[in-house]
């Protein structure tokens, strides 16, 4: 399976998919270096993901409510 989650591929990890879909947001650049990529990840800004997770849970909601 290919269209899951995959955990761990921001610091070049390989960890089984979870689930059947995925979305995913980028919130920083792919440095092709585990160290460089986690440093990268620790130095995002947390209000960014939760804004980013903010407006997609409301997107998943609204089709939802639809369906």
């Amino acid at each position: 399976m290919t269209d899951g989650v995959t955990l761990g591929s921001g610091i070049n990890r390989q960890v089984a998919y979870i689930g059947d879909m995925s979305i995913k947001g980028v919130v920083a650049t792919n440095l092709n270096n585990p160290r460089f990529n986690m440093k990268m990840l620790q130095n995002t800004r947390l209000n960014l993901v939760m804004n980013m997770a903010d407006i997609v849970s409301r997107g998943i909601y609204s089709v939802i409510e639809i369906v």
